[in-house]
């Protein structure tokens, strides 16, 4: 899903105006704004976050399978989060 969002980027990244809103729970004007490079660079950043919440579940699905659950269960939810944001944010400015 991290890949589809990065080529969807891509695909638009022309059209992006220099700064898009992402703060949306800070009050209204410009401090919702990030600059469009550090809005690209969410998707490394939550792509390394989803592989080391993995790698931390495989470690502990030896041991504690419901802890790695919880914590596949956690990442997927975060993720779901972040791509809904960030799909809403593509949508507004195109």
């Amino acid at each position: 899903l991290i890949v589809v969002a990065a080529i969807i980027l891509l695909a638009v990244w022309m059209k992006l105006p220099p700064e898009v809103p992402w703060f949306y729970s800070l009050p209204w004007g410009e401090g919702q704004l990030i600059g469009r490079l550090w809005f690209a660079l969410t998707l490394p950043l939550m792509g390394t976050i989803v592989l080391i919440n993995l790698f931390i579940s495989a470690r502990m699905g030896r041991s504690d399978r419901i802890a790695a659950l919880v914590v596949e269960g956690a990442t997927l939810l975060l993720l779901i989060i972040f791509l809904a944001s960030f799909f809403r944010v593509i949508a507004i400015m195109i």
